[in-house]
């Protein structure tokens, strides 16, 4: 009967720690060695391999020599949990996902920085529009200098700029030109010494917003795109759309790897509550 070998790999960003044993003996290891965790490592690591099973002939099935040891002594006794399969479409999504995460979390910083300054500028515009990050919210913000400005502006021309920058999509625009003229008058003054300053400050921060706001944009269709092309119903659940169903599968993976419901709740960093007995 032929004798196996097993590899055990305690994986870290910089190298592999590697031990491999066979079945004639357990506890001493039949060789330890580290390699990089890069692609000439992984060769060198394959081309090892190869010769241990040439030698000995055998048949090839966090960062210390314990764990690689752990890991090759749990492999021969069977105890690993589901073993991992690799899917390229759902790591290709996962960049995806992530990528948007990332995104997201920057265009939230960079907007409460914006907010800070607006109501340094304008203290209560915030009253006005419920998307402050709107097209034609930015577009405001950068159009009129200052409160007074708001404030001095012909009713019909700030109308006017309403619709052109809002694509008409306002029921109203005549009713937001004065909630916006309202919100104006009734705002904090900011000092003239500073006006500039919070306007530049401004200005810099919505530069930065649009291209978060294109770049996720594109990320959403790509996402989109790539979701189509694997078999799901996840986004057949009402309130989850195609980003959320994307951000599940990619970070889960192979549903078939969890035995219940607590376990897939522990991957999450989650525990359920008991309700209390009554």
């Amino acid at each position: 009967m032929p004798n196996p070998l097993f590899v055990g790999i305690d994986v870290s960003s910089k190298d592999n720690v590697v031990c491999c044993l066979s079945n004639d003996d357990e506890k001493r290891p039949l060789s330890r060695f580290t390699v990089l965790n890069n692609r000439p490592g992984i060769l060198e690591l394959k081309q090892r391999i190869s010769q241990l099973v040439q030698k000995h002939s055998l048949d090839a099935p966090k960062n210390d020599r314990v764990d690689a040891w752990y890991i090759a002594s749990k492999l021969m006794a069977g105890h690993l949990p589901h073993p991992f399969t690799w899917s390229e479409p759902m790591m290709a999504l996962q960049r995806l996902t992530r990528a948007r995460y990332h995104l997201m979390q920057a265009l939230v910083r960079e907007s409460n920085f914006l907010m800070t300054n607006l109501y340094l500028k304008c203290s209560n515009y915030t009253l006005v529009f419920d998307n402050k990050l709107s097209a034609t919210s930015l577009a405001v913000m950068e159009e009129f200098q200052s409160a007074e400005a708001l404030t001095e502006a012909s009713l019909d021309e700030l109308t006017q700029f309403l619709v052109r920058h809002g694509k008409n999509r306002f029921d109203d625009p005549g009713a937001v030109a004065k909630e916006l003229q309202k919100a104006a008058r009734s705002s904090y003054r900011l000092p003239k010494a500073m006006a500039d300053s919070v306007n530049l400050a401004m200005a810099s921060s919505i530069r930065v917003i649009r291209t978060l706001q294109e770049q996720l944009k594109s990320l959403k269709k790509a996402i989109e795109d790539h979701l189509d092309a694997i078999p799901q119903t996840l986004d057949s659940v009402p309130g989850i759309g195609p980003i959320f169903a994307s951000g599940i599968l990619a970070e889960i993976g192979d549903i078939n790897q969890f035995h219940s419901h607590k376990q897939l709740a522990k991957f999450a960093g989650l525990a359920w509550t008991k309700a209390p007995v009554r």
